[in-house]
């Protein structure tokens, strides 16, 4: 998070969660989060949780947006989706005083505005407008109630329990078939190629998530140990396939049974060549699996954390 952001927060009271770079409160009975957003550190958008009471119509607040962005410097747009109002902020390459209050301002127009039209704040659940709570739930920012966000709870260590583990290990294994298939082709036409990599361990945690259920830090391990397993197996498949292009006019011989015995072949003096020639050949493949999958578990450690319900902070 950034200082300037720190800061602003705490001239104004205002509570911060820095590992989700927000800014949160309440102002007039309304919860308020200013998230800062990843294009740029003067960019920020501003929600609240407000809904009109049962039977009663949505308010326009488009209506009022002409005004609002007369009134409020750096305000860009305002939406109200009938159970979220976001505005927009976006600064001038600099985080001043101005466009502070700016947001400060705002927030007690728009909270104030909530009041006037008879708007509540309630659970995104069940409607209940007490013991709610801020909440992460499956990567969305939610507001709930105790009880909502107890049932959730329930039903993830459910799932932990009964999920189908087996299965994710033969989506995984399937997944990566694909990729090894396509290493093996790249190899054929004698090049290197970080993207058999990249298919190789995408599709394995596909296959993984999707005969799981869901993808979690175990599966993303497993997965990657298997990648790195199935490159060794491309890589025999390649110099059985030489091997059986070589021998097979001569021999009676078939690929599986040079495939079976490609291990006890290496260790041969006469194959000494080779046997540097496929670790070379090991150490390369590994540097573009490393190249082109990086990218891609990294990512897939981050969504893990999209998933399951964690307690940000209570409301009221």
């Amino acid at each position: 998070m950034h200082k300037e952001m720190k800061k602003f927060a705490k001239e104004n009271e205002f509570l911060v969660e820095r590992k989700k770079d927000i800014v949160y409160g309440q102002k007039n009975g309304f919860f308020f989060v200013i998230y800062q957003m990843p294009v740029s550190i003067y960019s920020h958008r501003v929600q609240i949780w407000a809904k009109p009471k049962r039977g009663e119509a949505k308010p326009a607040v488009s209506d009022c947006l002409h005004e609002w962005k007369e009134g409020f410097a750096y305000l860009l747009n305002v939406y109200f989706s009938g159970e979220k109002i976001i505005a927009q902020f976006q600064g001038e390459g600099k985080w001043d005083e101005t466009y502070s209050r700016s947001i400060v301002d705002f927030l007690e127009e728009l909270t104030n505005y909530c009041q006037e039209k008879g708007l509540i704040q309630c659970c995104e659940g069940c409607s209940r407008e007490d013991k709610l709570c801020f909440c992460e739930l499956e990567g969305e920012d939610r507001l709930i109630c105790s009880h909502c966000f107890s049932q959730k709870l329930k039903e993830e260590k459910a799932y932990e329990k009964n999920g189908n583990f087996i299965g994710g290990i033969i989506g995984g294994f399937l997944g990566s078939l694909i990729g090894a298939a396509l290493w093996i082709f790249i190899e054929q036409l004698g090049y290197y190629s970080s993207i058999a990599g990249a298919v190789m361990i995408f599709f394995s945690l596909k296959g993984y998530e999707k005969f799981r259920g869901k993808l979690e830090k175990g599966g993303i391990i497993f997965c990657s140990l298997l990648c790195l397993f199935m490159v060794w197996i491309a890589e025999q498949t390649t110099l059985a396939l030489l091997f059986y292009n070589e021998w097979k006019v001569y021999d009676n011989i078939t690929y599986f049974e040079i495939f079976q015995n490609m291990p006890f072949l290496l260790k041969e003096e006469e194959f000494k060549e080779l046997r540097a020639a496929l670790m070379g050949d090991l150490i390369k493949g590994y540097m573009m699996i490393l190249l082109g999958a990086f990218g891609i578990v990294r990512q897939a450690f981050r969504n893990r954390r999209k998933t399951g319900a964690k307690m940000i902070a209570p409301v009221k």
